[in-house]
């Protein structure tokens, strides 16, 4: 006898018409159950989407019929495949369900001109405008893949996108925005004016998510690649209307803080507005932590070329020391030129003929305004200068001032040289600064600073802060006289706890949480447990974290602070050859056995502060008894 279950193994098999004829006696009989139904309604979905995607309306209606009598409202997918296989009983479900199979064949023109007739007709159905916007997106995707410029082939496609009534922000409407970045990419479209269009208010949580190629590298994520494209397009474009992207760019550079060509394009972005202050004031950001970028120097020339000439002057030449490659800095050669020509004639000439030299050699077109400056009379009238280097140091010093216009110094002492691990035959040098409470030590190349003749203890003073990822950058170094060696560095009165002979060292501790290591070779004075010491050290940052170096210790007469030595006068009870007096001090077994201790006994001496490793707590040691008063 025939059940629901052959039904089911037949239309698997892919004999629908004949699991349809089965299924229709099984609901014919007396007793057929809701299985029997939907097995029925299993078959007529299928041979619906097949004959109209064949074109053979002929048995639809029949199928049809059978699905207005199945209820399905207790399973959720049945009736949404009813629904669908409804929808393709009507002539332009049909003809949409021939495009759906015509582009899963790869058929993507012919499956978009039916989309097209459809629209035409004027259906206003999401799933026909939906379906065009993808086969134009697929259109568009196998033309640029196709040798040649496909620009003037692909952007017919995206103004016809744009036509289309599409649900926004959705998935087709960020890959139509990935195809237009791609020729944006190649200088082939104005991203400006087509995210306007786009909407960057459609961006979706996903465009804004970075990812990782094949190669394991970080790409920019789609909002990010398209944010700088538009903010470089807006820059050419006169008379741009930046208020809408102006707010997206802000919000990008924020997200993403490592991106310096975002940022680049945000304060020209607030220079071509106007905002001339929060140009400079963020730009002045973007040189801090980019000292050594040409172009984070020219863009600050930029904004000072509006607010003071001089400064501009001093920061393009400040560019030009920084640059390496010829080939971007013609321009920034013209801009420093121009300002020059008045007061130096000489250097401006020069770099004039560097621009043209170079272009000769590349064969290459001369910029625009180098035919004005050949055809002035100062420049047919000079000789240009043999060289420029002394006037870009001279330039970058003045340009270094602004960045520490409104910070105040710090002293600080130089510290020593010491081999660069990741450069073989290179040196860096310590520079240890004072902060409020102690100092910090930062590592410079040896060769960075003019430091010749120093010695470790000197004096220096400094100006500079922390960047975004808790580094200290330095602006401005001078020479300083030092009050005495290591005059910046505050000065630790600290208790010796230790002395090891063996590894000749001395451990002390200055507080509770506070403790340290000096060598016996670095060490002034001989010192035994319960000493006090001076002690001056930095602190310096390792990839475990915060540590400290004492650059200077030495015995001393001064007493440290109470809570880390002190003098006591207990009663003392001995366990185990180890004694603890009544306010739980440890007096360790070699003062135990010197002084041959008894349980009871009243004893005096020093104890210092000292860390329990096993307990992992602070607490008190003796470290030295004197003569046991004698009992009245």
């Amino acid at each position: 006898m025939v059940t629901s279950k052959d039904v089911f193994s037949k239309r698997r098999d892919g004999a629908l018409d004949e699991a349809y004829q089965m299924a229709t006696e099984l609901v014919s009989r007396p007793g057929a159950d809701d299985w029997d139904y939907k097995s029925l309604a299993w078959c007529c979905v299928d041979l619906i989407k097949r004959d109209a995607t064949a074109g053979n309306p002929r048995d639809i209606d029949a199928y049809r019929a059978h699905l207005d009598n199945v209820d399905a409202t207790d399973d959720e997918i049945l009736r949404k495949q009813i629904q669908i296989a409804m929808s393709l009983c009507t002539p332009s479900g049909a003809e949409m369900a021939k495009a759906r199979a015509l582009s899963k064949s790869g058929k993507h023109l012919e499956a978009a001109a039916i989309y097209r007739k459809l629209i035409a007709a004027g259906s206003q159905d999401s799933d026909s405008h939906n379906g065009l916007a993808w086969e134009l997106y697929r259109l568009a995707k196998s033309l640029m893949g196709l040798p040649g410029d496909p620009t003037q082939r692909v952007k017919p496609l995206l103004q016809e996108y744009f036509r289309l009534h599409v649900e926004r922000p959705s998935l087709i409407h960020s890959c139509m925005l990935q195809s237009a970045s791609t020729l944006a990419a190649d200088g082939k479209l104005n991203m400006a004016v087509f995210s306007q269009i786009w909407g960057l208010q459609h961006f979706r949580d996903e465009d804004y998510q970075r990812f990782k190629g094949q190669d394991g590298k970080s790409y920019p994520s789609l909002a990010e690649k398209v944010l700088q494209q538009a903010a470089k397009s807006a820059a050419k474009s006169q008379g741009y209307d930046w208020s809408a992207l102006l707010p997206h760019l802000k919000s990008a550079v924020a997200r993403y803080p490592d991106n310096r060509w975002l940022k680049l394009r945000y304060a020209r972005a607030l220079l071509a507005v106007g905002c001339t202050d929060d140009a400079f004031s963020f730009a002045l950001q973007v040189v801090k932590a980019l000292q050594s970028e040409y172009w984070a120097w020219e863009l600050l020339g930029d904004i000072e070329a509006t607010r003071a000439p001089e400064r501009a002057l001093d920061c393009y030449g400040k560019a030009l020391g920084c640059a390496q490659e010829e080939k971007f800095i013609g321009g920034l050669r013209l801009k420093f030129a121009r300002l020059l020509a008045l007061s130096e004639p000489a250097h401006a000439k020069l770099e004039i003929e560097k621009v043209i030299s170079f272009c000769e050699q590349e064969g290459t077109k001369l910029p625009a305004g180098v035919e004005e400056f050949r055809s002035e009379s100062w420049f047919v009238a000079t000789s240009s200068a043999p060289s420029n280097s002394k006037l870009y140091a001279r330039c970058g010093k003045s340009a270094e001032l602004l960045l520490a216009a409104d910070l105040e110094w710090m002293n600080g002492n130089v510290g020593e040289t010491y081999p660069d691990p990741k450069k073989e035959g290179k040196l860096r040098r310590r520079l240890i600064i004072r902060s409020d409470s102690d100092a910090f030590e930062i590592s410079v190349p040896a060769n960075k600073y003019d430091l010749k003749g120093v010695t470790a203890g000197d004096g220096i003073r400094i100006k500079g802060e922390l960047d975004n990822e808790g580094r200290f950058q330095v602006y401005l170094l001078e020479g300083r006289v030092a009050a005495h060696r290591w005059d910046a560095i505050p000065e630790h009165i600290a208790v010796v706890d230790h002395v090891n002979h063996e590894k000749q060292v001395v451990h002390f501790v200055i507080r509770k949480g506070q403790d340290g290591l000096v060598r016996f070779g670095e060490l002034e004075g001989d010192v035994r447990e319960g000493d006090a010491i001076a002690v001056r050290r930095s602190e310096y940052a390792t990839r475990e974290g915060s540590r400290f170096r004492v650059v200077s210790a030495a015995k001393t007469a001064r007493d440290p602070d109470a809570g880390v030595r002190k003098a006591f006068q207990e009663s003392v009870r001995v366990e185990s050859g180890m004694g603890f007096t009544d306010s739980d001090i440890f007096v360790p077994p070699p003062l135990v056995s010197r002084h041959a201790l008894e349980d009871g006994a009243v004893i005096e001496g020093v104890a210092v502060l000292a860390f329990n490793k096993k307990r992992a707590v602070w607490g008190w040691r003796a470290v030295s008894l004197g003569k046991a008063p004698t009992p009245s």
